[in-house]
């Protein structure tokens, strides 16, 4: 994945961070009056820190959350997967925000929550290129198709220096379906590290994809 480019960046420091951009910004800033957060302000800020933080607490993988400020600045956020990354709680976040005049905008961080609560994080999918993240789903298929239980089948992209562990386990049934769960562990060249554990499920039509109902129902 491309690392977050400034004005992102910017972004996030006005809608997650410690602090609402002060309302005379630098010049270098200037364009973002012209973004859907050109009239953010102290808040804005608060309102939406807290709704992430909610949706990041107590939402499921997918299920959408809104959120809207007093100006008619409309938000959706929807946490795509969780994993932990050096022991910490972490989670994937799609934004989309709409303004009055229906100007949309769409970013995607990686959040993780510390003792002071949720934070953008370097973490090692936050740079996945597209090459990695298939090689990934590669193994991950290897992996779900081999009848071993608990064997590790290791993966790494020599280009940009990211791997992996994926180790599954025994086949269940669930909903007539053919279903299993793995433990998946990546890594980048600065040994960061991410993990999870998820369940995956069999159709003829799109092979193993993965089930967050599945997950609920096979909890141990």
């Amino acid at each position: 994945m491309m690392k977050i480019s400034s004005y992102k960046w910017i972004l996030v420091v006005a809608a997650l961070g410690s602090a609402a951009l002060p309302a005379q910004a630098s010049k270098k800033y200037e364009f973002l009056s012209r973004s859907v957060f050109g009239s953010f302000n102290k808040e804005d800020t608060d309102s939406l820190r807290k709704a992430v933080g909610e949706m990041l607490d107590h939402s499921a993988d997918r299920t959408v959350s809104y959120w809207e400020s007093k100006d008619g600045l409309q938000g959706r956020m929807k946490a795509t997967v969780s994993y932990k990354s050096d022991g910490l709680p972490c989670r994937r976040v799609k934004f989309e925000f709409i303004n009055k005049q229906q100007r949309r905008e769409r970013y995607q961080f990686d959040l993780c929550k510390n003792e002071n609560g949720w934070k953008i994080r370097e973490t090692p999918l936050r740079y996945f290129t597209q090459s990695d993240s298939q090689a990934l789903e590669s193994n991950i298929t290897y992996t779900l198709n081999d009848e071993a239980i608990g064997l590790p089948h290791t993966w790494k992209a020599p280009s940009t220096g990211v791997g992996g562990v994926v180790v599954a386990e025994k086949v269940q049934t669930w909903q007539g379906k053919k279903c299993r769960a793995a433990a998946l562990s990546v890594f980048d060249k600065k040994d960061r590290t991410a993990s999870g554990r998820y369940v995956f499920c069999f159709t003829e039509r799109d092979g193993w994809t993965r089930s967050i109902e599945a997950e609920q129902a096979l909890a141990n």
